[in-house]
């Protein structure tokens, strides 16, 4: 079963991943993401929780966690180094993208996606 959940959870982080989908701390939220770099710190669901190195390990070749971040500059952002961009829009800390809802809370940015009935948490660190 948590074989099952895993590679679900895989998936829909991919699927957010390659569509830009994807995206709560101290501190209040900045009035700007340009100039930013944001790196995927946790991922959890259903009782399960993974960190960077464990949802890299799963998700890229040689499990660098380097290659879970969205960037943001001018105006538009960019998912682990693609040359594609995603227009996004930010305003008091709520972060929109590709229909998904975030939120941004000094240095971490919380997206909770639901997906076939599945809530997924993915926490991302500002670096």
């Amino acid at each position: 079963m948590k074989k099952h959940l895993y590679k679900i959870m895989l998936a829909v982080f991919a699927v957010m991943l390659l569509s830009m989908s994807v995206l709560v701390g101290c501190g209040g939220a900045p009035e700007s993401l340009d100039g930013t770099k944001w790196e995927l710190s946790k991922l959890s669901g259903n009782g399960i929780e993974m960190d960077a190195k464990q949802a890299a390990t799963m998700l890229t070749t040689g499990g660098s966690a380097d290659g879970l971040y969205i960037e943001f500059k001018g105006g538009k952002a960019y998912a682990s180094g693609s040359s594609s961009a995603q227009e996004y829009t930010y305003e008091n800390g709520k972060i929109t993208m590709d229909g998904q809802e975030g939120t941004v809370n000094g240095n971490t940015m919380t997206f909770t996606i639901n997906q076939n009935g599945m809530e997924l948490t993915m926490t991302l660190e500002k670096k």
